[in-house]
């Protein structure tokens, strides 16, 4: 979080007005506030008093229309927070155990990793009749047909599909698939929108027919399904299926995850697991504010709540990270296309933090590095199509 932006969700919050997701993020920079209590005692008293006083009037008008739990526990803490908006980017800890400033530190050499931005390896469309079009070189508009589709591009680099005759005798499928560094939304002939994340594959037909309405993902999308209570909506990854009948949700099916995660938004789906095992449930129902996890081992079914804002955050632009650092490594892998090496013994404990995608892979690092859990070095890839290789140890 820079300058500007903490003092945008700050004034917000004075109002009033913040969001869940903008309240978690000034909790979570109260919560590192809470060390620099020196700051606050080397503060001249009348200094104090009359910051208490502004702070007392905000915090109360910001505190009633609201329902969170506190985030002012102290006044001390949050007049050091006031001290300290010049840091330019937030990363804490989910213990609240460690310092965050984002300092140059030896092994990271910010020479050698400014330049590496996302990948941006393109985004592929493959027709029913074998034909691959790269997106990113595609003008806006139409940019194929099919069978009575029509298939267009806007000028924002959304892809839709719009019937435009009758049905064909022969319904083929498309693939949409990005590369690491890359996310695109696409439009799909019933007018189901989907978010397509980095080294993400939808394949879906170019009409839907029959008595349901199925796709197939890898990787992480998240989809707005267009209401047919006569046709359901289901998803195929690769260890359960997704049943809707038009709502909101997210699904992380990554094949180099342990597990697959469904995250409901609005709506209701229904969840089953292939396979399934005995004394598990293999068929789950989730209300919004839920996350369904199956285990790829298990096929196991474990449902609880979650922050759904933080889950999604993907498709506006940011790294939202509450995991250990492989988990953590394995996001930044997909979207800068670096090979990741470990080194002796790797912490497992949590970190907690939102940082922008736009940040180059070095400005990532050094935030993590802050947290003085992780140590960072970067070398040539070793292997052929990376661009770099990040070397982790403790």
């Amino acid at each position: 979080m820079d300058r500007e932006e903490f003092l945008h969700i700050a004034g917000k919050v004075a109002e009033g007005t913040a969001t869940a997701r903008e309240l978690e993020q000034y909790i979570y920079y109260l919560d590192w506030c809470e060390q620099q209590s020196s700051l606050w005692d080397e503060m001249p008293t009348a200094e104090k008093d009359r910051m208490q006083e502004g702070i007392r009037d905000n915090m109360s008008r910001a505190l009633k229309p609201v329902k969170v739990i506190p985030i002012y526990r102290n006044v001390k803490w949050i007049a050091a927070l006031l001290l300290l908006v010049g840091l330019s980017i937030l990363f804490t800890h989910q213990y609240n155990d460690i310092g965050t400033t984002a300092t140059d530190l030896a092994q990271v050499d910010s020479a050698a990793t400014r330049d590496i931005a996302a990948a941006k390896a393109g985004i592929t469309l493959t027709l029913a009749d074998g034909r691959s079009i790269q997106l990113e070189e595609a003008l806006a508009g139409n940019i194929a047909e099919q069978s009575g589709v029509k298939i267009s591009k806007t000028t924002d680099g959304q892809i839709r599909y719009e019937i435009t005759g009758a049905d064909a005798a022969t319904v083929g499928h498309n693939t949409l698939k990005t590369n690491r560094g890359e996310q695109i939304q696409v439009v799909l002939p019933d007018q189901t929108m989907v978010f397509l994340n980095a080294e993400s594959s939808l394949q879906y037909p170019t009409r839907f027919t029959g008595q349901k309405r199925e796709v197939t993902l890898t990787g992480e999308g998240y989809f707005e399904v267009a209401k047919n209570k006569r046709y359901p909506f289901i998803v195929h990854t690769d260890n359960q299926d997704i049943e809707v009948l038009g709502t909101h949700f997210n699904v992380n099916a990554y094949k180099d995850e342990a597990n697959t995660k469904t995250t409901l938004v609005e709506g209701a789906v229904r969840v089953t697991a292939h396979g399934g095992t005995p004394g598990t449930p293999s068929v789950r129902s989730l209300k919004p504010g839920q996350q369904a996890v199956v285990s790829d081992k298990a096929n196991a079914i474990h449902v609880a709540a979650v922050n759904v804002e933080s889950v999604i955050d993907w498709k506006r632009g940011d790294f939202v990270f509450d995991a250990d650092i492989r988990s953590i490594m394995r996001q930044l892998a997909r979207w800068y296309n670096v090979e990741v090496v470990y080194q002796g013994h790797i912490s497992q404990e949590p970190l907690v933090g939102t940082i922008s995608k736009t940040k180059t892979l070095g400005e990532v690092l050094k935030v993590l590095q802050g947290t003085n859990k992780v140590r960072f070095k970067i070398e040539a890839a070793s292997t052929a199509g990376y661009s770099k290789k990040v070397i982790v140890s403790q």
